[in-house]
């Protein structure tokens, strides 16, 4: 979008207590919209029926009482009957997006879009409404995302009652209006020096060297690579050695003995990422575009893959994961 656009406008929507307020009443003509066997409804409202609920507080308990909302959060099923109670919440222009996971919900409105941002929030309301949802506008923020060295001059006005943030958290990881993850390292790096400290604790108490990195590669190693397409093409010089400042204290520390290289582990997600979203099934994969060749075409070399690489102005969007896969493995 910043490739015609100086900005784009960025929601993070928050509904209050998402999946314990889903109405069962609006929910099961949805799960009937969606040709799912009737067999497999009538378990799933057997599922939410019936459910109780009850306070304590000391010693007392209060009497039961039934209750026709919730999708039960906690349970295997929840996230999947929020999905499918959601999917009429589209957003009204072609050019906008709505993109969904589970009960997180964000709104794309670029500036050259037909349809206003405040267009879209009153329609996402509307929405609300109508399915008993309520929007949580405290809790609710704009991203601008912005060209770098751009004139803040040329930004919209704040949305009414909903605050502008310079950065967000989005599915765990920390997005800035400028597309720079400096914040989001802070906290990867913040939180892996303490497991760092944990790990230390388990050697003092005699776990071997093997068991080490086995806990190492499952609560450092994974928090560090946890979306890392996303944002590697990003990071400065400084955020990368600050990264594998962790894997070098590790070493240090005796934690581990063969210490991790972040380039390597980036390299890996990446291409792996990228081999995944060639599936016509990948959530990814509409965002390339298929290379048309003549059938007289001849093929000089293996590809690693026929699409169409992108015309980038601006070096800024260069750094973007699609780029990057489509330069670096073709």
């Amino acid at each position: 979008m910043l490739e015609t656009n100086r900005y784009v406008r960025c929601v993070l929507i928050d509904f209050s207590k998402a999946f314990d307020t889903v109405d069962h009443a609006i929910l099961i003509p949805k799960l009937f919209s969606q040709q799912i066997p009737t067999s497999v409804i009538k378990w799933i409202v057997s599922f939410l029926s019936d459910r109780t609920h009850a306070t304590r507080l000391d010693f007392n308990l209060s009497s039961y009482t039934s209750f026709n909302r919730s999708i039960v959060q906690g349970s295997g099923i929840g996230p999947t009957l929020f999905v499918i109670f959601a999917p009429d919440l589209k957003p009204l222009d072609i050019l906008n997006y709505l993109l969904k996971y589970a009960d997180d919900s964000t709104l794309l409105c670029p500036e050259l879009s037909n349809t206003s941002v405040e267009t879209e929030m009153q329609h996402v309301m509307d929405w609300a409404r109508l399915n008993k949802m309520l929007l949580n506008l405290v809790k609710t923020v704009e991203l601008v995302f912005h060209r770098p060295n751009m004139s803040k001059d040329i930004l919209p006005p704040p949305l009414p009652d909903i605050k502008r943030v310079k950065s967000a958290k989005l599915l765990g990881v920390h997005f800035s209006s400028e597309m720079r993850f400096a914040d989001h390292v802070s906290s990867v790096v913040s939180m892996c020096n303490q497991r760092l400290y944990l790990l230390t604790q388990l050697r003092k108490q005699g776990l071997s060297t093997s068991a080490r990195e086995n806990v190492f590669l499952a609560i450092v190693v994974n928090r560090i690579v946890y979306a890392l397409p996303v944002f590697y093409g990003y990071l400065t010089e400084k955020d990368k050695a600050l990264i594998n400042s962790v894997f070098l204290k590790a070493r240090r520390w005796n934690v581990i003995d063969t210490c991790p290289n972040l380039e390597t582990l980036a390299d890996n997600a990446e291409f792996s990422l990228f081999r995944q979203s060639l599936s016509n099934l990948h959530c990814l994969n509409h965002l390339y575009t298929p290379k048309l060749k003549p059938s007289s075409a001849m093929e000089l070399r293996r590809r690693g893959h026929n699409f169409v690489l992108p015309s980038l102005k601006h070096d800024f969007n260069s750094h973007t994961f699609i780029a990057r896969a489509l330069f670096n493995y073709r």
